[in-house]
């Protein structure tokens, strides 16, 4: 019984081990990455509500503007 419960806790640290590197080495991929900026749109009109609208309600042309 002990024998077995030290074979599984080695596999543990081996698999935990294992993804700590995997994910340290995938980090530093992802920095070194250009950060690409979303263009900005020009927005004339918003659809909002026009009323305090209740969860669950469905919205129709009436409960909205622009």
């Amino acid at each position: 019984m002990n024998r077995r419960l030290l074979i599984v806790g080695a596999i543990a640290m081996l698999a935990f081990g294992a993804t700590y590197v995997l994910m340290s080495r995938s980090q530093d991929v992802t920095t070194s990455r250009p950060i690409v900026v979303a263009p900005k749109v020009d927005i004339e009109h918003v659809l909002v509500a026009s009323e305090d609208l209740p969860m669950g309600t469905v919205v129709n042309e009436g409960a909205t503007s622009w």
